[in-house]
């Protein structure tokens, strides 16, 4: 299979009648190293009603080899494959817009996750429909050494006044590994998705905050790489912009002012009461305020090869 000539098409379909409940959407640019048992530990899942869905951003190294390799064996995998390198942000966007399940979930080529983790998630999500958002403890994996270890910066955000749902994310995301949590697609497609620049993926949690819940599990479910080849955090600046977006037309000295435009923007889109607009309002302009005038900027993004 092939990706389209247009990647960046808006979520535009309902899942399919006899679809999967479930959509992991997992983008790989030069991942061979741990695609296969990214792809596996999805694949292996307790809960089998799921489609793979792999997006290869134009690899240079064995990882189109490995997506035709799963897509041939296995039914529940969809392998695509871009003819350039569209960037990262666009990468993960694609995936996401060609999930058919009522929910779906985005799985890095880096990680991997223990096997009871959609049913877990799925659980909680059809036992409340005001979680839109469901993921698992992390543990964090040293690349070079295989070293496991704990993260407690992860969290719950069920304040039922959507205001005070963007403010915690706001105030205390350090790593944004709700991104890799089960996610109700319906939700997902009123969003914009993850911008093209640095840490836009959290204008995407923003959206998704402002529209409901985001339930912590407390099982450690997720293991998630953190090294040079995969966590963009190490990256430097000329690096990571031609990581989130190769053919980018505006200096990187814009990507600052951006996020705090959509921010703005995500507010004034989102369904919620005049009060509760006027309240998130003043939040994302207090935090403009304390990222350019009082301290340096500081993000939290999670996107990666």
């Amino acid at each position: 299979m092939h990706a389209s000539s247009s990647p960046e098409s808006p979520i535009a379909r309902a899942p399919a009648a006899d679809g999967p409940l479930v959509s992991v959407c997992m983008p790989v640019f030069n991942g061979e190293a741990f695609l296969r048992e990214a792809i596996d530990s999805m694949l292996a899942q307790s809960h089998t009603n799921l489609e793979l869905i792999v997006s290869d951003n134009a690899s240079t190294d064995g990882s189109a080899a490995i997506g035709r390799e799963y897509a041939t064996r296995d039914p529940r995998v969809r392998y695509f494959r871009q003819p350039r390198n569209i960037g990262a942000p666009r990468n993960w966007n694609f995936v996401a817009t060609r999930a058919r399940g009522k929910y779906m979930k985005w799985a890095s080529a880096n990680d991997y996750c223990d096997t009871a983790m959609l049913a877990a998630c799925i659980e909680r999500l059809e036992s409340d429909p005001r979680v839109v958002l469901c993921y698992c403890a992390t543990r964090l994996v040293d690349e070079p050494t295989g070293d496991v270890r704990p993260f407690d910066g992860d969290f719950s955000i069920t304040e039922e006044r959507p205001s005070v749902r963007l403010s915690r994310l706001l105030a205390e995301m350090r790593l944004n590994n709700a991104f890799s949590g089960l996610i109700r697609t319906e939700v997902l497609r009123r969003t914009g998705l993850v911008r093209p620049y640095p840490s836009g993926d959290l204008v995407l949690m923003a959206e998704l905050a402002m529209a409901g819940m985001f339930v912590l599990l407390p099982h450690p479910f997720l293991y998630r790489r953190i090294g040079a080849r995969t966590f963009s955090g190490h990256l430097s600046k000329t690096e990571l912009r031609r990581f989130l977006d190769p053919q980018a037309k505006f200096g990187a000295g814009l990507d600052r002012l951006r996020i705090h435009v959509d921010y703005f923007a995500s507010v004034l889109r989102a369904s919620m009461s005049f009060g509760e607009k006027r309240r998130a309002l003043t939040r994302v302009a207090r935090n403009a305020y304390w990222d350019f005038i009082v301290r340096p900027p500081h993000h939290a993004s999670s996107v990666r090869r």
